[in-house]
């Protein structure tokens, strides 16, 4: 939490399109996971509203998979179809489904 905290401190972590990729300073764990939430309404986040916040978590060693998942998140961010779908199915297979499509 406190490092989270520490990188909210240190740089706009919303981005537009109503998602919010807070994440710690530093790569921390043996563990990577995103943890979902899907907002009713929008709240401000401090620079952009949000209803889908994806708080990151990687593992302190290297994964091959990191790049590719960031460069499908990136793109997922910038797609208002595919944001708009996951908040109104607010499902698993969605949220997969828009990142599996946004690697073609």
């Amino acid at each position: 939490m406190d490092s989270v905290m520490l990188r909210e401190e240190r740089g706009q972590t919303d981005f537009g399109n109503l998602i919010a990729i807070p994440h710690a300073f530093r790569a921390a764990g043996d563990q990577k996971f995103v943890a979902v939430a899907i907002l009713d309404n929008p709240i401000w986040w401090g620079h952009n509203y949000v209803q889908v916040i994806l708080l990151l978590c990687f593992a302190a060693n290297k994964d091959p998979d990191t790049e590719r998942f960031y460069q499908s998140l990136t793109n997922f961010m910038f797609d208002d179809s595919g944001v708009a779908s996951l908040i109104e199915k607010r499902s698993f297979d969605t949220l997969i489904s828009a990142l599996l499509g946004m690697e073609n």
